[in-house]
């Protein structure tokens, strides 16, 4: 558990130098925009540790998103995330089925992220 809180220490801080540096102070995230991203992204993908599932915003009421909006200008204005948002479950899956299914070099890890980190990313995209 030390390591895994020195290394969410040390990805909020990477984050945060990225932030200042991509984002001015009078840069504001449109609640439109957030309600556009929400709408691009697929259903039936899996959850992140916060299990808000990309249909929990897809089918929440429209009044959701300048929240939403609030929240991620403050997280770009000032450079600091929650650490639920910094938390991905790891998921071992099988690369070859017909490979050693005990064999380290035979897994692939995926990371889910929460469904709210997903719309942030895409927003610095943009």
């Amino acid at each position: 558990v030390g390591d895994m809180n020195a290394d969410v220490t040390d990805c909020k801080s990477l984050f945060a130098n990225h932030l200042k540096q991509f984002c001015s102070t009078n840069e504001l995230i449109l609640s439109s925009k957030v309600g556009d991203i929400v709408k691009k992204l697929k259903n039936n993908k899996a959850y992140g540790v916060d299990k808000i599932s990309t249909e929990h915003l897809k089918f929440a009421s429209r009044n959701i998103f300048p929240l939403l909006a609030i929240c991620f200008t403050g997280f770009l204005i000032h450079g600091i995330l929650p650490n639920s948002m910094l938390y991905v479950i790891l998921v071992p899956i099988v690369k070859d089925r017909a490979g050693k299914i005990n064999g380290k070099d035979n897994y692939q890890p995926i990371a889910l992220a929460s469904t709210l980190s997903k719309v942030l990313e895409k927003i610095n995209q943009l």
